[in-house]
């Protein structure tokens, strides 16, 4: 009996502990913003001191929100491409690509509805941008400049 009551309680303390080694993990929203207007569609990434990379889109208005951000300093890249209308779900199964890549929306490079950001900001390593995650929700607006 005492043995049993012995292996309850390691059994109770080791789920404590590895309960408390969950990584914490954020939502992170704001804006996105361009020359001092909403970017209206992209993606914005984020690259995680852990390893990971966490990516959401940006809606019209230039909003984003993303969930499930590890906490830490996450380094980030920002994508313009023409937003995605409310509900669209792309197939699983694409056909091959001819002739190129295709832009993440599907339209050509040159699309009036795309705007042109400065190619830095594609790259975490070059666009200057970062964030610490240090809090469960976090509003973070970011201002890209030319």
């Amino acid at each position: 009996m005492a043995r049993q009551r012995v292996g309850f309680v390691i059994l109770a303390a080791a789920c404590v502990v590895l309960s408390g080694c969950q990584p914490s993990l954020a939502t992170v929203e704001g804006q996105v913003r361009y020359q001092g207007q909403p970017l209206p569609g992209g993606s914005i990434i984020f690259y995680c001191a852990d390893g990971q990379i966490v990516r959401g889109l940006i809606a019209p208005d230039g909003r984003y929100q993303v969930v499930n951000v590890p906490y830490g300093t996450a380094r980030v890249a920002i994508q313009a491409h023409r937003a995605q209308p409310e509900g669209l779900r792309l197939p699983q199964k694409l056909p091959p690509v001819k002739n190129g890549p295709i832009s993440p929306a599907g339209l050509p490079p040159n699309d009036p509805r795309v705007v042109p950001l400065p190619a830095r900001y594609a790259y975490p390593e070059e666009s200057g941008l970062s964030l610490l995650v240090d809090r469960s929700v976090i509003t973070q607006d970011f201002e890209l400049k030319p």
